[in-house]
C-alpha cells in the first residue's frame, strides 16, 4: 500500500506533518479530514527501491521485450556491453535506447584479474619462505 507524506493544519490551527498510508491521494485526503485534520499537501512518498530514472516511462510491452533479449544474450555468454550495444542499436522504443545508449556507462572490472594475481603473489612468498627453511 502506497505511503503518502502530508502537512496539514489541525483543529488548533497549528501544522502537522506525517505519513498515512492509503491507496489513492483522495483516500489519504479523506483519511486526514476524518481525523479532524486538514490537508495542505500531499505528495506520494516512494521508497529506496522505487525510482525513475528518467520522467519517460517505458511500456511494459518494450520492457518485456528487452529483457528476452537481454536474457537470451547472457545465456549465450555474449558481455553485458557488446549485448546492450546489440540490443541498442536493434531497439526502435525511443525510451529504452535513450536509457541504452545515452546514459550508459562504462564500467571496468578487474576484480578477477586482482585476485588472481594476489594468489600468485602469496603462492610465490610462501614457496620462497619454504625454500629458504
Amino acid at each position: 500500500m502506497p505511503r503518502f507524506a502530508y502537512a496539514a493544519i489541525n483543529a488548533e490551527g497549528s501544522a502537522v506533518e506525517g505519513i498515512t498510508k492509503a491507496d489513492t491521494v483522495g483516500e489519504a485526503r479523506a483519511s486526514l479530514l476524518n481525523q479532524n485534520l486538514y490537508p495542505v499537501k500531499i505528495e506520494e512518498k516512494r521508497g529506496a527501491l522505487q525510482f525513475e530514472l528518467t520522467q519517460v516511462k517505458v511500456k511494459k510491452k518494450e520492457l518485456m521485450h528487452f529483457t528476452r533479449q537481454l536474457a537470451v544474450f547472457v545465456k549465450a555468454g555474449i558481455p553485458l556491453t557488446e549485448a546492450m550495444e546489440i540490443i541498442g542499436d536493434e531497439t526502435t522504443a525511443d525510451s529504452i535506447c535513450d536509457r541504452l545508449v545515452h546514459n550508459a556507462h562504462r564500467i571496468k572490472l578487474t576484480a578477477k584479474e586482482s585476485v588472481r594475481k594476489e594468489k600468485e603473489r602469496k603462492e610465490r612468498l610462501t614457496d620462497q619462505a619454504e625454500s629458504a627453511k
